[in-house]
């Protein structure tokens, strides 16, 4: 599991405390992470618009800016517990 997570973060920035745990983890251990992706959003673009409206066009960046990585962490369920 840390090998894992190691390769497939290698090019991301990785907090010290992260990375602590990410060296210290057992077999068997489970590691909670909140992944901050890079998307752009277009709040200037969207400002006029009905809040409605809002939330759907940024809901489709987030889904469309994380569907690569929810796809490549899917490809392992025995070792990812959960995606949120």
């Amino acid at each position: 599991m840390g090998v894992f997570l190691c390769f497939f973060l290698s090019s991301a920035i990785i907090s010290k405390e992260l990375q602590n745990q990410i060296e210290n983890l057992n077999d068997n251990d489970y590691l909670t992470a909140i992944i901050v992706m890079n998307a752009e959003y277009p709040y200037a673009e969207v400002e006029n618009l009905q809040i409605k409206q809002k939330a759907e066009i940024f809901r489709e960046i987030a889904h469309s800016s994380q569907k690569e990585l929810i796809d490549y962490l899917s490809a392992f369920p025995e070792e990812i517990r959960e995606i949120k």
